[in-house]
Order: C-alpha cells, then structure tokens, then sequence
C-alpha cells in the first residue's frame, strides 16, 4: 500500500537537534495529539512533536536515528464507529465508544472516531495457523519520523487501528499491531509501504523481536496466545499458549526468554523461545500492565494497574520488591545505562521516576496527557 511520495510538513518541534549525554525519551500523549522529548539526564520535557494524532504506538530503530508513531484516529464506519473487534458484542461496542469524538490528522486521516485502547480486552477464539475473519475495512496512519531534524517524512495508511509498533533490529521493517483487524501489518521503512499483513489471533497487542531479527512475537490478548513470525516469509511458525489475556512483553538480550504480562489472570509467563515453552509463572495478581528488564538483565520490572503498584522481580532469587504508584500505574520503559525507571500514570498527567536498584521514587515528570509506549534513543 503505497503513500504519496511527498515529504510532510505538518510536524513541528520545540527545539532542534542537540546532543544530550543522556538518553532521549521520546513519548507518544495519545488524544493530546503530540509526542513529547524528554531529557532523561534531568527528567525534563525539552521538546514535542507536533502533527502526530493520537499516538499510543512509538519505536526506536536501533540506531536512533527513525521513530514510527502510529495513530489510533481512524475513518469512521457506515454508523459513525470504529470497527467492531472480534467476538465483542454490538452492545458493548456502541457502549465503549459513546460521547468519543476524533479529530483529522494533517495530511492524511479524514475526521473520525478515537479507538480507546485500555487494557481491557475483547474476548475471541481463533485456531492456530488459520486466517481470522476479515474486519471491517478502516485505515489509520503510521508517520514516519527523522530525529535528526525531528520532522514527519512519510504518513503511511495502515489496514487498521495501530496499537503499539517496533521496529526490526536492522531497522528495515516497522510492525504495527492491529486490535481490530487481528493481525499486524508490515511496513517497509524503505520503500513506505505496507509489504504484508500478517493474521496472528484476536485482539493482538503487543511486538517484540529477537535481538537478531529472525522472529517476531506478537501477543493475542483475545485468546492467551503469542504467535511467533518467522521474518524471511513473515509467517506464522508457532502459536504459544500462555496465560489470559497477554499484552506488553519484553525480551531478553540473548532472545532465549520472552516474559509477557498476563493482564486477565495477573502473572507474567516466562517462555523459552528455543522450544515455544512456558518454563515459570510469576503470579502478582491484579491488572497488569507495563514489563521491562534491567540493562543486565537481573531484574524484571512490572506495572499491577489495578493494584496502584510497581513491581520488582528477581529472576535469580523469585524475590520481589513493591513500590505504591497512585493512580494506577501504566506504560513502564527502563532509560538506557541512567538506573531509572519511568512509570506513567494512566489516570495522572505524568511520569514518575524511579530508582531501579531502590525501587525508591526520584522524582515526577508533568506531562500533558496519558503517556503511552515509550521510545529511548541512545545517549549522545
């Protein structure tokens, strides 16, 4: 699916490109329609990004050098809502999206409706392998973005809402997942253009891939399953079963363990990618949300929305340690070699911060809005 090959102009920014000695956190505000920049050596907002429309979805390539932001403002179906996702009821559906409104994305997305992506997901059954029922057609944009002169290069249409994006290792390729339209889609980030939309399961939410880019896991939050993509033929090449409802996941160094964030039965399951095994369960309890690793790779680090806390894990002992986070801790990213954590709030607007060896609050960010997936460019 191919876009126009004008270069944008709609984004803008605050500042220009300077060389910070700490990370860049790049953070994506949903329906306050900006990304913002945060200097991570003083936990400072020091720029934003105009011109991207409510973005939950942003990735990092590896060398810092491109994001993609994807939007959740979509085209309105024949009745003035988003596509209904599959196995929810037409009830729920009219109920979960009355009084939202959608505003236009410069360039691109027609005025439509926002696609509330809370962490209560939408039940749904599929058979491994095997291609879901096709959705409603609908359309959103991934923006690709220079962070040399933070500018939007390419708007790409998607074939569907995007919820959280990555970008492969060698920075190729861009994967968008789509809740609605129970796949994802993958994006040439040379050529701009959808090559493939893969079907995964119902609901899927989350993408990670291993460190050397052959495989790409994504998580169907509709029927517990995280379905592994080989990258040559983007396929599907094994469904694994894991606990209720997984969402966020984070991988390790060495690709050998994937821990997903199980959100409907509370616990985090730990998966040897090498058989597709679950090999240990850690139950927390309550709605999970975000997950990440220590730069070491000791520690496992756990946002329990329901529960108001920040969660710790060990992974040599099992031991854990708590931090209370009120309101209800959201989107979590651990900031390059800084020792800090950041936490958002899905209830605030802002952004705690966090001792990763303490497990002790340094400080609070404002930010304007719901911070969502988080993008560190490494230190300059």
């Amino acid at each position: 699916m191919k876009i126009k090959p004008s270069l944008l102009a709609a984004a803008s920014l605050a500042i220009a490109s300077p060389v910070f000695a700490a990370p860049l956190v790049y953070v994506p505000m949903g329906v306050a329609n900006q990304i913002i920049i945060i200097d991570a050596a003083k936990d400072q907002v020091v720029g934003k990004l105009l011109g991207v429309s409510n973005s939950h979805a942003l990735a990092a390539s590896a060398d810092g050098k491109m994001l993609i932001a994807g939007s959740a403002t979509i085209n309105p179906t024949a009745d003035g809502l988003p596509p209904k996702p599959t196995g929810m009821s037409e009830a729920v559906h009219k109920s979960h999206h009355s009084g939202m409104s959608g505003k236009s994305m410069p360039g691109k997305l027609m005025p439509g409706k926002l696609m509330n992506m809370s962490s209560k997901t939408m039940p749904g059954k599929s058979m491994p392998g095997k291609l879901m029922k096709k959705a409603e057609p609908t359309s959103s944009s991934l923006s690709v973005i220079m962070t040399a002169s933070n500018s939007v290069l390419r708007r790409i249409v998607i074939p569907g809402i995007i919820h959280h994006a990555m970008i492969t290792p060698d920075g190729r390729y861009g994967v968008a997942t789509l809740p609605t339209a129970a796949g994802v889609s993958i994006v040439d980030l040379q050529k701009f253009e959808v090559l493939k939309t893969v079907p995964t399961g119902p609901v899927p939410n989350y993408a990670v891939a291993s460190p050397d880019g052959t495989y790409v896991y994504v998580s169907n939050a509709g029927n517990g399953t995280i379905s592994k993509i080989e990258t040559t033929s983007w396929r599907v090449v094994q469904n694994i079963k894991v606990g209720k409802e997984p969402e966020h996941m984070v991988i390790s160094a060495k690709g050998d363990r994937l821990y997903i964030g199980n959100v409907g039965s509370g616990s985090v399951s730990v998966v040897a990618t090498k058989t597709g095994t679950v090999v240990k369960t850690y139950s927390l309890g309550g709605r999970l949300h975000g997950i990440d690793l220590s730069k070491d790779g000791k520690n496992l680090y756990v946002s329990v929305r329901s529960k108001n806390k920040l969660v710790a894990i060990d992974l040599k002992s099992g031991g854990e340690k708590e931090l209370s986070l009120t309101p209800q801790p959201y989107h979590l990213a651990v900031i390059g070699d800084t020792g800090k954590l950041y936490v958002s709030s899905a209830k605030k607007d802002l952004i705690w911060v966090v001792d990763q060896k303490s497990l002790k609050m340094q400080g609070q960010i404002s930010v304007p809005g719901t911070a969502h997936q988080m993008a560190i460019l490494p230190a300059g």
